[in-house]
């Protein structure tokens, strides 16, 4: 029973397919995919790997209505669609990132259990940025983490962007010393302060991505946190370079990736 969740206006979209839009503000949307109907390991969808369920579709006429009616929008599902997506449906989501970039003030997403963030561009400049959050589980031999958004407030002119997240985390090892104390949750990092971003809008992301490629001290920092704070191998020149690209990648049909430590546990989790 979801009636305490979410609102009857959803149920239409939820029994077709599994995905739906809430508005819990005037001016800010929520759109929720079902990520499932472009996952390399949904077989089905290889009968249709264009528009499943007609979810794109569904996806922009919600855009160009927020677009219409002056609101802010939120993207959330599980599986990144620029990772572990067949290739039609990845690139037909970044045309419509990048056509509605000034609505869309945030993408979040999961799946992979680590963290790390991908810059949309348009060919010339940044336009979104899209956040993979970290899991409470230790797969992949990782440190159980959760995620804190800070976001612009709900006031008339709201952004809705994303001012800041925070990663917390729990020492497995540590707690496993010490089965009968309860769980110790720590903050880990919060990305502005420890990248020395300004903001995180993606322009600010992009220059980011700049100052990896010229210092690695940067990118072992990034790929500590992508990890937990667990790391067991080293970022080396190879792991740099798809690190790298992962971070400039808008699209699952990058060919410079697949050569990070855990790759394809990212694509197969």
């Amino acid at each position: 029973d979801w009636s305490s969740w979410l609102p009857k206006e959803t149920i239409p979209t939820l029994e077709h397919g599994g995905f739906y839009s809430v508005q819990p503000a005037s001016n800010f949307r929520i759109i929720s995919l079902n990520v499932n109907y472009c996952s390399k390991l949904n077989f089905w969808i290889f009968l249709n790997e264009t528009d499943p369920a007609g979810e794109l579709q569904w996806l922009v006429d919600e855009l160009q209505d927020a677009e219409d009616n002056g609101q802010k929008v939120h993207i959330i599902g599980h599986i990144p669609p620029n990772k572990g997506c067949l290739e039609a449906w990845s690139a037909n989501y970044e045309k419509v990132i990048n056509r509605y970039e000034s609505t869309i003030s945030a993408q979040i997403f999961g799946h992979t259990h680590k963290t790390h963030m991908s810059v949309f561009s348009n060919q010339s400049r940044a336009v979104s940025v899209l956040y993979t959050g970290p899991s409470a589980t230790p797969l992949h031999n990782l440190n159980p983490a959760f995620r804190v958004y800070e976001v612009d407030g709900a006031y008339n002119a709201s952004s809705f962007a994303i001012l800041d997240y925070t990663d917390y985390i729990m020492n497995l090892t540590e707690a496993n010393l010490s089965p009968d104390q309860p769980p110790k949750w720590r903050k880990e990092y919060s990305a502005r302060s420890s990248y020395g971003l300004p903001s995180l809008f993606p322009s600010d992301w992009a220059d980011f991505i700049a100052r990896c490629k010229r210092n690695d001290s940067l990118v072992q920092l990034y790929y500590n946190y992508r990890m937990h704070s667990h790391v067991t191998t080293p970022c080396d020149a190879s792991c740099r370079s798809s690190l790298i690209c992962e971070m400039e990648q808008s699209r699952a049909d990058s060919p410079c990736l697949g050569r990070i430590p855990g790759f394809v546990e990212d694509v197969l989790c």
